[in-house]
């Protein structure tokens, strides 16, 4: 992993109440026992911002699980495509070509 703020990372409705009043469908991503954002999510429906701040506080904790499974893909032949797959994907995360 290289350049992204570490995990754990959390979610949560923008704080504050001229936050609240302004951004009412904004959801806040932050590095956990920080206040510092990483992301601001924000769309018409409050619901999918939710959905779509959970995935991006999830992903330092997704893309190291996927780093263990490719490794243990790597080894068994008849996974190639999957560690394959994984390995694109981690390189898209780490902003590389696959």
């Amino acid at each position: 992993m290289s350049g992204h703020t570490p995990g754990e990372w959390d979610w949560g409705p923008a704080s504050g109440t001229q936050d609240a009043l302004m951004r009412p469908a904004r959801v806040f991503v932050v590095a956990g026992g920080t206040s510092r954002d990483i992301a601001e999510v924000g769309l018409d429906r409050i619901g999918e911002a939710n959905a779509n701040a959970r995935l991006i506080a999830a992903a330092p904790e997704m893309l190291g699980a996927l780093e263990s499974l490719a490794l243990m893909a790597e080894t068994d032949p008849e996974l190639s495509d999957m560690a394959r797959i994984a390995r694109a994907a981690i390189a898209k995360a780490e902003g590389r070509q696959p």
